[in-house]
């Protein structure tokens, strides 16, 4: 039987913690693995000069350890006392990239809304309305 993995994309916002706490009571009553992810936003198509190119190597190192120092560590030492907890630092468009993480052995997706206006979300869109529409597995969206 394959192993039960819970995929929770958390930026840091209350929302995210919110899904975080909510998954990870999930998961130690299922006995499931609780994966952290954390997409540092990021486009393949942004364009930059020579300068920055050389750079960007050396910042996406930097961001992936802060993400990790600021987000994820706080979240496992606060919430996964007693399950096995996996973190992750991915680059790219947060929905996108949970989707794909989510094709690889996930179980279920869960996330976390930030109540944002309605015109908010209607022209910047949001994570989870995104993963409403892309994720490939059972997904749950925590208020």
């Amino acid at each position: 039987m394959a192993e039960t993995v819970f995929l929770v994309g958390v930026d840091g916002s209350d929302g995210a913690k919110r899904a975080a706490e909510f998954a990870a009571a999930r998961a130690r009553g299922e006995g499931a693995t609780l994966r952290l992810v954390h997409v540092v936003d990021w486009s393949p198509y942004e364009i930059i000069d020579v300068s920055e190119a050389a750079m960007r190597h050396a910042e996406r190192e930097k961001e992936i350890e802060a993400a990790q120092k600021e987000i994820l560590d706080p979240l496992v030492k606060e919430l996964c006392d007693g399950i096995k907890v996996e973190t992750e630092v991915h680059h790219g468009h947060a929905s996108e990239t949970i989707a794909r993480l989510a094709e690889k052995g996930v179980t279920q997706v869960f996330a976390g809304r930030r109540g944002r206006s309605k015109l908010t979300a209607l022209l910047f869109g949001s994570v989870a309305g995104g993963l409403v529409q892309v994720c490939p597995v059972p997904l749950t969206v925590v208020p």
